[in-house]
């Protein structure tokens, strides 16, 4: 058996490193340049990095130069030693929490689980935590998130989980060995499953009709190429109301779509798979569940409060991050975030900036709303929502997710 400190050095040493790629992600992506080329120089002197100079390693290389260029001397930004240590701090925390400590929320901590027995499910929460920071980090400068940087955590997610359930954890074969499992691998029951399988049809039939320009463009007329601003931005939208109304029919049909998969069960139409013998299935219903209510909910608040407000709510990339993190953690979760920590994060951050610019007599700067939906994202994996529900609000409406699969999705 692999001691602990072997294998929290090995992952903390691997979260700085990520965290040097991200840097390398927020800064070339958003500007369309190649990840891979050229390597990572000076942005001034465009001097070549160099690891064996000490000049490219994490942290400590931006220590070692002093925070300036070895050619050039001109200053490096501290974002980058920072997000390598905030990316080694999560990696090497997430270890902690999901394999040393006792009684903590996940099950290897619960069940005494060694990283090796659950290092897919492990790897899929540290690809999400990489891909939240790096999209964080984008939104919060240019208010955009990158659709790319949510991809990636959806396709992981939606392959590695049922994958996973099948091959690499045995005790995931089956759904009844595998509620244990349950509230960190998104698991549905039967009539979930359907529900997802429809919500799924109909949002690929609203991607077609789209691209054949059957369903209108919500943007067609609002912008044009030559109204970009200096700084390349994109200026409010025209008629926001009619955005969201546009949207209502693309939306129309993966919600239809979920409706007619519950009435599909509930007729017993079509006979599905006994909830007993295929636990990929149900995980990989759990993930396209996760992704249809993640990202609808956060659409929803978009078009309500666009069509309230008169004002573009939210963008769609927080819609696209939502419903990412909807396949990694499970609609159960991303129900709760959305609803009760992300806008609670929001008001508190809100005030504190409101009540700092006061004080200095200046103006509060807006955030959008990915960040606060990264960090509930990463309150809910770390914490579960049964520590973050302390008033009970959420399990007396939606039951206890974490005492199996969820009543609403069991006949």
């Amino acid at each position: 058996m692999t001691p602990h400190w072997v294998w929290l050095t090995f992952i903390t040493i691997t979260g700085a490193n990520v965290g040097s790629f991200l840097n390398v992600v927020v800064y070339r992506l958003p500007a369309g340049i190649s990840l891979v080329t050229p390597p990572s120089r000076c942005p001034h002197c465009e001097h070549q990095l160099s690891m064996w100079r000490m000049e490219n390693v994490p942290i400590f290389g931006w220590l070692w130069l002093a925070g300036k260029c070895r050619k050039c001397k001109a200053p490096i930004s501290i974002q980058y030693p920072l997000v390598e240590l905030l990316t080694a701090i999560l990696f090497g925390g997430s270890y902690i929490l999901f394999y040393m400590v006792d009684g903590w929320r996940p099950p290897m901590g619960n069940l005494g689980f060694e990283f090796t027995d659950t290092y897919p499910l492990f790897i899929v929460y540290l690809v999400m935590i990489a891909c939240l920071i790096a999209a964080t980090l984008i939104d919060a400068k240019l208010y955009i998130i990158p659709l790319s940087i949510t991809w990636v955590i959806a396709l992981v997610g939606i392959v590695v989980l049922p994958a996973a359930a099948t091959f690499d954890m045995p005790a995931m074969g089956t759904v009844g060995a595998s509620i244990r499992y349950e509230p960190f691998v998104p698991m549905v029951g039967p009539t979930g499953a359907m529900v997802a399988w429809c919500g799924a049809a109909g949002l690929l039939i609203a991607v077609v009709l789209l691209r054949l320009g059957i369903l209108p463009d919500s943007f067609e007329g609002e912008v044009d190429d030559d109204e970009l601003d200096e700084n390349g931005d994109l200026p409010p939208l025209k008629h926001p109301r009619l955005v969201a109304l546009k949207e209502c029919m693309f939306v129309g049909f993966p919600m239809l779509g979920m409706l007619v998969g519950h009435y599909i069960v509930s007729r017993d139409m079509i006979t599905q798979p006994e909830i007993t013998a295929s636990g990929w299935y149900y995980v990989l219903a759990g993930c396209t569940m996760g992704y249809l209510v993640g990202g609808g909910a956060i659409w929803a608040c978009r078009i309500l409060g666009t069509l309230a407000f008169g004002k573009e709510a939210m963008g769609l990339g927080d819609v696209h991050l939502l419903g990412a993190i909807g396949v990694v953690l499970g609609w159960h979760e991303v129900v709760f975030l959305s609803i009760f920590i992300a806008p609670i994060l929001a008001i508190l951050v809100t005030a504190a900036l409101a009540i700092a610019a006061s004080l200095k007599n200046g103006v509060a700067r807006v955030i959008p709303y990915g960040p606060y939906l990264a960090a509930a994202a990463l309150i809910v994996l770390f914490f579960g929502i049964e520590r973050v529900d302390l008033f009970g609000i959420y399990t007396t409406l939606m039951g206890n997710p974490d005492s199996g699969i969820s009543p609403l999705f069991v006949p």
